[in-house]
């Protein structure tokens, strides 16, 4: 029986068939299915079944599914990267030639699947502003910056002032945009060093997280301790329940 089908197989289909975007070169093998070597459209090399073949089911090596997902066209622009022209695929990826909009213009090969997942935003220079944004907002002069005693003090205080002002952070959702804010005191030309006195004076350690004792209050003295990641933890607010019509 299974000589049949495959006898079968051999009859219905032969090389130079094309089904979609496979183009049948060979016979691959046959056992309880055939199979079939094709050639994709894109250059890519497969095997599949007759019954697949015959069906549909297989129309591609899996690139015409991928490119269906998302179409994209020169210009399209992901972050501060914009797509200048499509190359060879990598492993059945969608591959661009692409060019950062800033000064420098750099040029780089990216997957298409690191563009639409945020994975790649730029050359480098994205990462720049964000800093450039940071140093201006809290005037670092102080040398924490870079090393030290106080390093892991001073990323606390950027992360902060990062939730509460710059727009793309990924939390500014739970803080910016809910209207939490820091406290003048420790904004501006200063400002981390009179945190920096704050937080000495008040039991900071670098084990210890910046905590809100009222979660809708901003960011201030009066409303900010230092605690256990367990302690944070308890102190979060509650999701909205969503009411059912």
């Amino acid at each position: 029986m299974q000589k049949s089908q495959a006898s079968r197989g051999l009859v219905l289909i032969k090389p130079g068939d094309q089904f979609g975007q496979l183009t049948v070169i060979q016979l691959a093998g046959t056992g309880g299915k055939v199979y079939w070597l094709c050639r994709c459209s894109c250059g890519e090399q497969v095997e599949v079944s007759t019954t697949s073949l015959r069906a549909g089911y297989k129309k591609s090596c899996g690139c015409l599914q991928a490119s269906q997902k998302l179409q994209v066209n020169a210009g399209d622009r992901f972050g501060e990267w914009v797509l200048v022209e499509r190359r060879e695929n990598y492993r059945k990826k969608q591959q661009w030639l692409c060019r950062c909009s800033c000064e420098k213009q750099t040029e780089k090969v990216l997957l298409l699947q690191n563009l639409t997942r945020g994975l790649s935003k730029s050359c480098g220079c994205h990462k720049s502003k964000v800093l450039s944004w940071l140093r201006k907002k809290d005037n670092i002069t102080h040398g924490d910056s870079r090393c030290g005693h106080y390093y892991l003090l001073y990323l606390q205080y950027r992360a902060m002032l990062g939730r509460c002002y710059y727009a793309k952070n990924a939390s500014a959702k739970y803080y910016s945009q809910r209207g939490i804010s820091v406290c003048d005191e420790w904004q501006g030309l200063g400002g981390y060093e009179k945190f920096k006195a704050w937080a000495v004076s008040n039991g900071w350690k670098p084990t210890l997280s910046l905590d809100r004792r009222e979660n809708d209050g901003n960011y201030s003295p009066e409303n900010c301790r230092w605690v256990t990641m367990l302690v944070q933890a308890g102190n979060r607010r509650k999701p909205e329940k969503k009411v059912r019509q």
